[in-house]
């Protein structure tokens, strides 16, 4: 059931003051929330606040004159327990394809750890998703050419000293003659690393099935969970995700609508009824351009994406879904720190907005 708001006494956003600076990325580590902005300095082309209420510090960055460090755009950040992994990339070479950064550190400071250019390169590359850090220790997930020619298979990367090795046995999905994995969004808990993504079936007809791969160790086993399809469609993609100690929030599209699918962690199960529940609907045409967010509050997930230049938002409890009122300018970020209100991120023409949830009686 989908309800909208638009009282003041029901949840809204409410704009948050900022420096101005473009925000590319959000995440959250407990009470800390780490702001990736866009700004050129001395160490690279991005700068990382960690903010705890009124307190503001920057993040200390080394990047390395053996790496593409000093010229890599901000991809994603991920933090746990005070541990960082930041991923960064830029266009380069030849054929233009993005050599790829990894600095690793802690809230005080990061180092960026330069890798051989076929570490994440070369021929087979795909593409990084992100990272993602347990108690186990970091990992990098993305996509590399199967050894047998069958196409795109979702592996890792795991850190041996400074050095990130890729995992071939076992990946994290493989690709077959008749199936294809994608990644797309990683997180962990304490103790498992958790990815969401699509399998394409080839035969007897082409389709998406939406999945959650998950793993408690760097080196698997991995475990597939299927998620099932919303009511009368026949395809739909799992695209973003967002955990806490007891479930897993997944997001995705199926057309122009964006489903919830909530994943208890304990004994697997999908939801209370098994179907997703639809989150918000007449959303913008899907592409890379147009990214569904969600961060688990608690009992409930909020979920984000664009709609004709603005970001839609809705809270889902259950199987009840409040529809928040819009803001203004497309989806980046979203994120909830422990000790704080929920905090979005939108853009309108390189120019960033941050927004806080007000929640009146609870978050």
């Amino acid at each position: 059931m989908l309800v909208a708001c638009s009282s003041t006494e029901d949840p809204h956003w409410a704009p948050v003051a900022d420096s101005g600076e473009r925000v590319l990325a959000l995440v959250a580590d407990g009470s800390d929330l780490v702001v990736g902005r866009e700004k050129v300095t001395a160490t690279g082309r991005f700068v990382l606040d960690v903010q705890r209420g009124d307190d503001t510090r920057q993040v200390s960055i080394q990047s390395s004159p053996d790496g593409y460090g000093y010229q890599a755009q901000l991809h994603s950040i991920s933090a746990r327990d005070g541990a960082l992994v930041v991923l960064g990339g830029v266009r380069a070479g030849a054929h233009g394809n993005v050599r790829w950064s990894v600095w690793r550190g802690s809230l005080d400071g990061i180092s960026e750890q330069p890798q051989l250019f076929d570490t994440f390169g070369g021929y087979g590359a795909g593409d990084l998703v992100g990272a993602a850090v347990t108690t186990a220790g970091p990992m990098i997930i993305g996509s590399w050419s199967n050894l047998t020619g069958l196409g795109m298979e979702v592996t890792s990367w795991i850190p041996q000293g400074q050095k990130w090795v890729r995992s071939t046995d076992p990946v994290v999905a493989a690709a077959t003659a008749t199936t294809l994995p994608t990644a797309a969004a990683v997180t962990s808990t304490d103790a498992e690393y958790v990815v969401a993504g699509s399998i394409t079936h080839l035969l007897p007809k082409l389709w998406e099935e939406p999945v959650v791969w998950r793993a408690d160790r760097p080196r698997g086993p991995w475990r597939q969970i299927s998620l099932p399809l919303p009511a009368e469609t026949a395809s739909a993609r799992a695209l973003a995700l967002s955990c806490s100690v007891d479930h897993c929030a997944v997001v995705g599209r199926a057309g122009r609508d964006a489903y919830h699918w909530r994943l208890e962690l304990n004994d697997h199960r999908v939801g209370p009824s098994g179907r997703p529940t639809r989150a918000l609907d007449g959303l913008d045409e899907p592409g890379r351009a147009a990214p569904v967010l969600v961060v688990v509050t608690g009992s409930s997930d909020v979920v984000a994406a664009t709609a004709a230049g603005s970001t839609r938002t809705a809270i889902v409890e259950g199987s009840h879904v409040t529809v928040v009122e819009s803001v203004p300018g497309a989806a980046v970020a979203i994120a909830a720190p422990s000790s704080g209100q929920v905090e979005l991120v939108t853009e309108v023409q390189g120019r960033s907005s941050r927004w806080s949830l007000v929640a009146p009686g609870g978050r």
